[in-house]
C-alpha cells in the first residue's frame, strides 16, 4: 500500500510529467522493436497466403478489431482514469469489477460479428471470425489486468509485454507457414498467444491486486455508466476506422481488396502508436483535470505540439518508404498498394493530434461528446466511402480513410473548446510545424534514391523544426532531468 500511495502523489507532483514522457518515450521505443517484429509477420503472412487469402485475412482482421474495440466499451480508458484517481486500498476491488465485465462483454462483440461473417462471407471467414474472437478475449482481458502497472507509472514492464505479444505471434505463424497450413490457423493464431500472456501476468502484476474477476453492484454500476457513453463512441470510432476495408471487400474487386488489406495492415500497425504512447499520459491527466485546469491545459498543449511534430515526421518517412517498404514485405505482386499506403498514411496527422484532444475529454469527464465526434466521424467516411471505392478502388478508399480521420480530430477539437474550464489547447505552433514541413516534402520530390529522400526529408523537417521553435523546450528538459 506504501508504494501505491507513493506513486499516487507522484502523479500529482511536476515529476510525473517527466515520467510520463520518459515512460512515453519507452513505450515508443518499444513499440518499434514490435513493429519491426510484426513486419516479419507481415512478409510471412503476404508471402504465404497471397493476395486473394491476404485479403480474406485483412477482412478478419477487420472484423476482429471492431470486436476487440466494441467489447472494450470504454473500460480501458475509464478504468485507468478511475483507478488513478481511486484511492489505494480501493484500487484491487477495482480492477476486478474490470476483469468481471471485460469477460462478460467481450463474448456478446464475438457472436455479433460472427453472425455478420457467417452471412456475408464463406465458412473459413465465419470460423476464423469466431476464433479468432476467443483471441480477442484473452489479449483484452489481460490488458485489463496490467491497468495497476499504468497508473504506478510503471511503464517499462508495461512494454514488456506489449513486445512479448509481439514475438509470439511471430514465432506462431512462423511455425504455421513452416507446416504449410492454410488461412485459418492464421485467424486463429491469437489463441495460443492470449494463453500465454494471460499465465505470465501474475509474474508482473500480484494476483492479490485484483487479477481475479470480481462483482461489486455498486461498483459496476459505476463504471457502467462512466463507460457508456465512450462505448457508443468506441463503437463508432472502431467501426469507421475499419468501415472502409469491409466496404471495400463489398464494392471493389478481390485484386482491390488485397491491395487496400496491405495499406490497411501497415496502417493499423503505425494507428496503434500515438493511442500506446499518449495514452501514457492519461492518470496525470485525469489527476489534473480533478484538481488543477491550469496543469491541464498546459500539458494538452505540449502533448498536441508534440504529436503534431511526429504525426508529420511519421507522414514524411512512410511516404519515402512505401515504394520499397511494400514489396519488401508482399514481393512485386503487392506493388499496387505503395500509392494506396501513400495516401492514406496522411491521416495519421489527424490521428496523433486527436488522440491527444480525446485524452484531454476523458480528463475531464465529456466523453459523452466523443460519442457525437465519432458519430460524425463514421457518416461522413461511409459517405465518401461509398462515393470513392466502386469508383477509385483502394486509392479512393485511402482518400476516405483521410477524410475520415480529419473529420473526427475537427469535431473532438470542437467539443474541447466548449469545455466551460478552456483547457483546449491554442494552435500557435502549427503554422511554424507547417513551414518546416514543406521544404521535407520538396525532398520527396527530388529524383533521388529512396535512402537519400528519407534521410533528407526527416533531417530537413527536424533542423527547421528546431531552429523555428516548432517542437516544445520541455520534451527536451524531460529527458535532460533524468
Amino acid at each position: 500500500m506504501g508504494t501505491s500511495e507513493t506513486e499516487l502523489d507522484v502523479l500529482a507532483t511536476p515529476e510525473a510529467g517527466g515520467r510520463v514522457v520518459r515512460g512515453g518515450a519507452v513505450r515508443g521505443l518499444g513499440y518499434a522493436a514490435g513493429t519491426l517484429v510484426a513486419a516479419g509477420t507481415a512478409v510471412l503472412l503476404l508471402r504465404h497466403l497471397g493476395r486473394v487469402d491476404f485479403g480474406r485475412y485483412g477482412t478478419v482482421g477487420a472484423l476482429l478489431g471492431v470486436i476487440s474495440g466494441v467489447s472494450d466499451a470504454g473500460l480501458t480508458a475509464v478504468g485507468a482514469r478511475e483507478l488513478a484517481l481511486a484511492a489505494p486500498a480501493e484500487r484491487p476491488r477495482l480492477l476486478r469489477n474490470l476483469v468481471t465485465l471485460r469477460l462478460a462483454i467481450t463474448p456478446l462483440g464475438i457472436v455479433a460479428a460472427a453472425v455478420f461473417a457467417f452471412l456475408a462471407y464463406d465458412r473459413t471467414m465465419f470460423w476464423g471470425t469466431l476464433l479468432g474472437g476467443v483471441g480477442v478475449l484473452l489479449v483484452n482481458t489481460q490488458a485489463t489486468m496490467m491497468a495497476p502497472l499504468t497508473v504506478d507509472l510503471r511503464l517499462g514492464i508495461v512494454t514488456v509485454f506489449e513486445v512479448l505479444k509481439t514475438m509470439l505471434t511471430f514465432v506462431f505463424v512462423a511455425v504455421f507457414v513452416g507446416a504449410g497450413l492454410s488461412l485459418l490457423p492464421f485467424l486463429a493464431v491469437q489463441i495460443p498467444v492470449g494463453l500465454a500472456i494471460v499465465l505470465l501476468t501474475p509474474l508482473a502484476v500480484p494476483v492479490g491486486r485484483g487479477l481475479r474477476p470480481g462483482y461489486d453492484r455498486r461498483i459496476v454500476a459505476s463504471l457502467v455508466r462512466e463507460a457508456l457513453p465512450l462505448a457508443v463512441a468506441l463503437t463508432m470510432n472502431v467501426v469507421y476506422f475499419r468501415v472502409i476495408m469491409i466496404m471495400t471487400s463489398l464494392l471493389a474487386s478481390k485484386v482491390e481488396t488485397g491491395l487496400y488489406a496491405t495499406s490497411f495492415q501497415v496502417f493499423a500497425v503505425l494507428f496503434s502508436l500515438p493511442l500506446l504512447v499518449l495514452s501514457s499520459a492519461l492518470p496525470l491527466l485525469s489527476v489534473a483535470g480533478r484538481d488543477d485546469g491550469e496543469r491541464l491545459r498546459f500539458g494538452l498543449q505540449r502533448m498536441t505540439e508534440v504529436a503534431l511534430a511526429g504525426g508529420v515526421a511519421f507522414v514524411l518517412a512512410i511516404v519515402a518508404l512505401a515504394p520499397v517498404l511494400i514489396p519488401f514485405l508482399g514481393g512485386r505482386e503487392y506493388r499496387g498498394a505503395a500509392p494506396v499506403l501513400q495516401i492514406q498514411v496522411f491521416a495519421l496527422i489527424a490521428v496523433f493530434v486527436g488522440q491527444t484532444w480525446q485524452l484531454g475529454l476523458l480528463a475531464v469527464r465529456r466523453q459523452a461528446a466523443l460519442a457525437w465526434a465519432n458519430g460524425g466521424a463514421l457518416a461522413i467516411v461511409i459517405v465518401a466511402g461509398a462515393i470513392l471505392i466502386p469508383t477509385a478502388g483502394a486509392r479512393g478508399g485511402a482518400v476516405a480513410a483521410v477524410i475520415g480521420e480529419t473529420s473526427l480530430a475537427l469535431f473532438v477539437y470542437i467539443a474541447l473548446r466548449r469545455v466551460p474550464a478552456s483547457v483546449a489547447p491554442a494552435l500557435g505552433l502549427t503554422p511554424r510545424v507547417v513551414a518546416a514541413s514543406l521544404p521535407a516534402f520538396a525532398v520527396l520530390a527530388l529524383p533521388m534514391p529512396w535512402e537519400a529522400r528519407l534521410v533528407g526529408s526527416l533531417g530537413v523537417f527536424a533542423a527547421l523544426a528546431l531552429a523555428i521553435g516548432a517542437v516544445p523546450r520541455e520534451l527536451l528538459h524531460a529527458f535532460l532531468r533524468r
